[in-house]
C-alpha cells in the first residue's frame, strides 16, 4: 500500500505521540535524547490544537496502513514582522528513509506554505547528518550559516547548519 501525505488531525494525537517517541528513540541527530520526550496526551492535544488552529502553523504527516511513519512540523512566526516565515522540523522512522517519503513530505509542506502565503521556510540540521542536509539541498534549501557546538551528545559537541528556502 502507498503512503498518504496529509495534514494532521486532532484525532491523530495518540499516533503522533507514539511516532515522536519512536523517531526520537531511533534517530541519532534530533534534539531529544532517547526516552527524553515524555509528553502526556493532554499536553500533546493542546500542542496539536494550537498547530491546527494557527493560520501559519501545522503538521504534515506521512501515513501507511493507518500508522503515522513521518512528519514535518511547520511553526510560523508569531509577530507581524515574521509571520511570513516558518521553522520546520522533520522526523521519519528509519525503516522508511531513502524511499522518497521525506521528499514527498517536503513537497506537501511547501504546497501548504504557499497556500498560506508563507514566504520563507527555515530549519537547522546537524552538519554530520549528511543524508538530511542533502535531502534539503535537493529540495532547494540553501545553507545560510553554521552554528558551532549547539548540541552535545555521545560525549561530543555537534554543529548545525542553518538552512532556508524562499518560496
Amino acid at each position: 500500500m502507498k503512503e498518504i501525505i496529509r495534514e494532521i488531525r486532532i484525532n491523530d494525537v495518540e499516533n503522533f505521540n507514539h511516532l515522536l517517541d519512536s523517531v526520537i528513540n531511533q534517530s541519532e541527530y534530533l534534539l531529544f535524547n532517547p526516552g527524553e520526550h515524555q509528553f502526556s496526551i493532554q499536553h500533546q492535544t493542546s500542542f496539536l490544537e494550537e498547530m491546527i488552529t494557527t493560520s501559519n502553523s501545522t503538521i504534515i504527516v506521512a501515513e501507511l496502513n493507518d500508522t503515522l511513519i513521518g512528519y514535518v512540523t511547520i511553526q510560523g512566526g508569531k509577530t507581524k514582522r515574521n509571520k511570513h516565515a516558518a521553522k520546520i522540523a522533520m522526523g521519519l522512522l528509519p525503516s522508511f528513509r531513502n524511499k522518497g517519503i521525506g521528499y514527498k513530505l517536503l513537497q506537501e509542506t511547501e504546497a501548504w506554505a504557499i497556500r498560506r502565503q508563507l514566504h520563507r521556510l527555515e530549519l537547522t540540521v546537524v552538519t554530520e547528518n549528511e543524508p538530511a542536509y542533502r535531502l534539503y539541498e535537493k529540495f532547494g534549501f540553501k545553507i545560510e550559516g553554521k552554528k558551532d557546538e549547539t548540541l552535545y551528545f555521545n560525549d561530543k559537541y555537534y554543529d548545525e547548519f542553518m538552512m532556508a528556502k524562499i518560496l
